[in-house]
């Protein structure tokens, strides 16, 4: 995933984590729409790459 903006890698998604009791670990249970990048430092609409061979 890349930044629509500037390209960059270093991109996140606001995600919703849950502790499993049994597996005593977190499972990610919802990504949501928001992406941030943090070399522009704003909200961004991440765009999909295929990594080169």
């Amino acid at each position: 995933m890349l930044c629509g903006i500037c390209g960059s890698t270093n991109v996140s998604r606001d995600a919703w984590g849950e502790w499993d009791v049994a597996a005593q670990e977190w499972l990610l249970r919802t990504v949501f729409d928001y992406a941030h990048c943090h070399s522009c430092d704003a909200e961004t609409r991440l765009v999909e790459a295929q990594l080169k061979d």
